[in-house]
């Protein structure tokens, strides 16, 4: 009955006493119940891919150069490990939250000592940046190598997302092409497309076959022609010598 404290116990027999039946002190109709279906704890998160994360962390990058809130330093290391040092460089910046992006080898221990007091500074390298530490934050500043290692890490990201997928490349689109093609556009048609002048060809002259494959084809066809036709002229004439045997009968 909802989450309010109370006893277990029915409150009134089943039967006998002419009143509704009660199971429980806490159901919602009583005084002191609980609320039927109320609110209870839920998340309203919702998972994301990896390649919208990606293009995301790229958007949100390449808004914060557009504001101007990114800012390259030649290194995040001070002389001394000291809370108050840093808050002097910083102090420009008032109460703005500032990320620090320092590379992955222990060279800034006395920075990364001095930012430990300070609430509105954060420090991250290049593998533990992501969309959050952006959202969270108004600057971001970045050392020259925290940089070189961010373009590594985000280059990778991008490899990783099409490592067992089949892109297609530029071989396995010329194999799928040569596959579906037929021997006539093979042998016939490319070699006459894809060569710079072709052997035996003269503008002055009226077109003729070129390709030895084509000349065999057009000739087989002239054979078939020339056997056709004289099949043809041989049945005229003896439908002619049947026609006169007719007449001569009669």
């Amino acid at each position: 009955m909802g989450d309010v404290a109370g006893s277990g116990i029915k409150p009134a027999p089943q039967k006998g006493r002419g009143a509704s039946r009660q199971g429980n002190k806490r159901a919602p109709q009583r005084a002191g119940g609980g609320k039927a279906h109320g609110p209870v704890p839920r998340s309203l998160e919702f998972p994301i891919n990896s390649k919208m994360r990606l293009i995301a962390l790229k958007t949100i990058l390449s808004a914060k150069l557009y504001e101007d809130k990114i800012i390259v330093i030649d290194a995040g290391q001070i002389e001394y490990p000291k809370t108050q040092l840093l808050e002097h460089i910083i102090r420009p910046f008032g109460l703005d939250r500032l990320l620090f992006l320092t590379p992955s080898s222990k060279q800034q221990d006395h920075f990364e000592m001095a930012a430990r007091n300070l609430q509105n500074v954060t420090l991250k390298n290049a593998q533990q940046f992501n969309l959050p530490d952006l959202l969270r934050t108004d600057y971001i500043f970045l050392t020259k190598q925290g940089l070189v290692e961010l373009e590594e890490v985000i280059e990778k990201r991008h490899e990783n997302l099409f490592r067992n997928k089949k892109v297609p490349t530029e071989d396995g689109i010329l194999r799928s092409r040569l596959r579906a093609m037929d021997h006539f556009e093979r042998d016939i048609i490319d070699p006459t497309l894809n060569s710079k002048k072709i052997k035996g060809y003269d503008d002055d002259l009226p077109l003729i076959v070129q390709t030895p494959a084509l000349k065999t084809m057009v000739k087989d066809l002239r054979v078939f022609v020339g056997k056709e036709g004289n099949r043809k002229h041989e049945e005229k004439l003896k439908a002619e010598e049947n026609k006169k045997e007719a007449v001569a009968s009669e």
